[in-house]
């Protein structure tokens, strides 16, 4: 536990950083300018002929000594560092009894000393949410590391003539030497999850470093190896342990997060996850500020739930509510993610961290809870498991009919009924892993054979999801859609969601559910406690009954969504049906009768192709400002 004395000489920071292995002082002033956003509070850079590393620096706690690049006592060990380290004071009186000597209060300069004494193992060290460069001038080498869950980006180059790596896309970009060459295989997967997955990024040479990896570059050679993974060893105990435990832990998580000299607030939905860490921080501190966002559409509006849990805990609340004019700013907040994004919930999440920031500098939220504790739907197994079973069971002249039935008759009418029979159907013929996989398309592979002019030579879309699944150390099948889904959907949409705009409008979030120590916990946790009785969340709910209020506890799972169903049909439809079309005529890439097909499927109700549309247009919108390098500013929808 940190005393007041913690307090006082704490010093975290958020920040974006860039490098390579030549000398160029104005190329990385020009790459650590474009990520400005992510800290425009100060500029660093060191060089030699060897090495260039920059930063841009977002100071919580602003102490004059802390610019970075941080060196250690002889200068042989320079450090650029984007990110929190929330024991390294720990660390730092372990080093300085080893006859360390430290010229600042940073958690950055604890990197440089953690290495001189442990080289790469240092990272195992490291509790919070980082991405660092460690340039080591007697070895010529670069060591990059990222934390465990990826909460903080990490790009990197390598074509075999140079080396470059950077927070975000954008900024490796800037060394116009760089061939804009379209992945297909990142295409391939980004139409069917609706993000580029890990490592794989939308451009060609180009990628993103994996979770819990760090990299070495040395001698024009790059070695990654895996420094951490989630393990599932379950611990037999009772209820009550783990539900105390829980509460324990996930209550030290926040209060190491609520150390800063700057307000601190949080985001509040109204969701379980988000609740516990609001209730918890008011039991720790007091003037606990909350910030949610709301919809017109009361199908997407949580403010009711929001406002509930404000009054539980006696929070300084603030709402916004988002009305259709946000359309006008997609092109600027879709363009932050440097690599085409479906999700939505990007377009609120951007004006919820922009309100947050009028009054706070760093923000906590629930993100993760989840996917550690099987919070989502499509988690249960009733979801489709004992459905399809029971179809199974039918005889086969009915599944028969029933089959010829329900494909003439959607075909014609989009009727619910018959499309829900056909795809029962469908998911009978697979297995566990693929039904899971299902649930998460957008277009299935034969439905991307349709799309596509040519279909590319690229491996399907499962093979993402099987990785992980085989790599998970648990035979149990949650475990393993957990373990899939931190891995791919937390990781490249949740994740990066919240990074991108909350750096865009320079806030700190920082995630409880996040940390090792609770990841650790969760993951011994034995799975059927996850879900119990067809209770989601079930040993998460019973730690904290009595901190939340009933109505919260008994709500259903909503997820943060918007209205793009009728967007797409209204404020959007001239654009989609005329200007998209013919953008994806003159791309050459994608069928456009295809494409006009699902539009209008959406537009009479046959089907809700939303999330199928709007990727087709945040593609193609990346096209326009990436491909094309029109400025995001000059696009208007």
């Amino acid at each position: 536990m940190l005393d007041l004395k913690t307090f006082l000489v704490l010093v975290l920071e958020m920040c974006g950083i860039a490098g390579f292995n030549f000398e160029d002082k104005d190329l990385v002033k020009k790459m650590c300018d474009s990520i400005w956003h992510r800290g425009p509070d100060d500029f660093g850079y060191y060089s030699d002929k060897f090495c260039t590393i920059g930063n841009r620096r977002l100071s919580i706690i602003d102490l004059k000594n802390g610019k970075q690049p941080i060196h250690n006592e002889d200068k042989t060990i320079w450090v650029v560092f984007n990110g929190e380290i929330y024991n390294f004071l720990d660390i730092k009186d372990e080093l300085e009894k080893r006859g360390h000597n430290f010229y600042t209060n940073t958690d950055t300069e604890i990197i440089a000393h953690a290495y001189q004494e442990y080289k790469e193992d240092c990272v195992k060290l490291f509790r919070g949410m980082f991405a660092f460069c460690v340039y080591d001038l007697n070895e010529k080498k670069l060591f990059l590391a990222r934390d465990r869950t990826g909460k903080k980006p990490l790009y990197y180059v390598d074509n075999n003539e140079k080396f470059l790596f950077a927070s975000e896309l954008k900024a490796l970009l800037c060394d116009e030497e760089l061939k804009r060459e379209i992945n297909l295989e990142a295409v391939h997967h980004y139409l069917t999850f609706g993000y580029v997955p890990t490592p794989l990024t939308i451009l060609n040479g180009i990628k993103k470093l994996e979770p819990g990896h760090y990299l070495i570059f040395k001698g024009n050679t790059i070695t990654i190896e895996k420094y951490w993974d989630i393990n599932f060893n379950e611990i037999k105990s009772s209820e009550e342990y783990f539900a105390s435990r829980i509460h324990e832990i996930l209550k030290d998580s926040v209060k190491i997060r609520l150390i800063a000299d700057v307000p601190i607030g949080a985001f509040l939905s109204g969701g379980i996850d988000s609740s516990i860490v609001v209730g918890l921080m008011s039991k720790l501190t007091d003037n606990v500020k909350t910030f949610s966002i709301g919809f017109d559409e009361k199908d997407f509006d949580e403010l009711k739930y929001a406002k509930i849990a404000s009054e539980k805990f006696n929070t300084q609340h603030k709402e916004f509510n988002v009305n259709v004019n946000l359309i006008k700013d997609i092109p600027f907040i879709m363009n932050q993610f440097d690599e085409p994004f479906v999700d939505p919930s990007a377009l609120p999440t951007y004006y919820l961290c922009k309100l947050t920031r009028e009054y706070v500098k760093v923000a906590l939220s629930g993100d993760g809870g989840d996917e550690i504790f099987a919070g989502y739907t499509r988690y249960n197994p009733w979801d489709q498991d004992k459905v399809v079973n029971f179809y199974k069971f039918m005889p086969s002249f009915l599944k028969t009919g029933f089959s010829k039935i329900s494909g003439l008759t959607y075909n014609k009418t989009g009727n619910n009924f018959f499309r829900k029979f056909k795809k029962i159907n469908d998911l009978s013929s697979m297995n566990k892993e693929e039904r899971w996989m299902s649930k998460l398309n957008l277009f299935n592979e034969e439905e991307k054979r349709d799309l596509y002019v040519e279909t590319p030579n690229v491996p399907g879309s499962f093979n993402v999801l099987n990785y992980h699944f085989k790599n998970c150390n648990s035979k149990n099948f949650l475990n393993k859609m957990l373990y899939a889904d931190m891995k791919t959907f937390l990781l490249d949409d949740g994740l990066v969601k919240v990074d991108r705009m909350s750096m865009l409008n320079s806030l700190e979030v920082r995630n409880p559910f996040l940390d090792t120590y609770v990841i650790d916990l969760a993951s011994g946790i034995p799975a059927y406690l996850k879900i119990k009785n067809g209770m989601n969340k079930y040993i998460l709910k019973k730690a904290f009954s009595d901190l939340l209020p009933k109505e919260i506890l008994e709500r259903g799972k909503q997820g943060f969504d918007v209205p793009i169903k009728h967007w797409i049909k209204d404020e959007l439809r001239d654009l989609i049906n005329a200007e998209l079309i013919n953008d994806i005529k003159h791309r050459n890439f994608f069928n456009s009768n295809y494409v006009k097909k699902i539009i209008e499927e959406h537009n009479s109700d046959r089907r809700d192709n939303s999330r199928r549309i709007w990727s087709l247009l945040m593609l193609e919108l990346w096209n326009k400002i990436y491909i094309d390098k029109i400025n995001a500013k000059k696009i208007k929808l």
